[in-house]
């Protein structure tokens, strides 16, 4: 089946896309917990996968960047700007590569944590 002929496309467009990936991590959350349901997750529509991949990778690309220092700093050096007009395949595709040089050894753990603190837990 072609990616755009998935029966349930609405749900990979605004203003539905957020709740699919909200639903998609409540499921996967529940998946991680329960063997069974690890195992019928594999039974999810490829197609839809294939869709809201792009949208996942660029909301939690964007999450890094709103709540990670070293990220947010890694992007400005880079010269990095967003282009909101463009699908989020392609904005994910725009951001630079990060590695070891310019992203691990140039900032402190804390810098690449969550709001530049290391968790007590988790």
């Amino acid at each position: 089946m072609h990616p755009g002929s998935w029966p349930a496309s609405a749900l990979l467009q605004p203003p539905f896309v957020g709740a699919t990936l909200r639903a998609a991590d409540i499921a996967r959350r529940a998946a991680l917990d329960s063997y069974p349901l690890f195992v019928r997750s594999g039974a999810a529509p490829p197609d839809l996968l294939a869709a809201l991949s792009p949208r996942a990778g660029w909301r939690a690309a964007d999450h890094a960047r709103r709540r990670v220092p070293a990220y947010r700093a890694f992007l400005a050096h880079q010269g990095w700007s967003d282009a909101p007009w463009l699908p989020a395949a392609e904005r994910l595709a725009r951001m630079p590569v990060t590695d070891k040089a310019s992203y691990i050894r140039a900032y402190s753990t804390e810098e690449r944590c969550l709001d530049g603190r290391i968790p007590l837990r988790g």
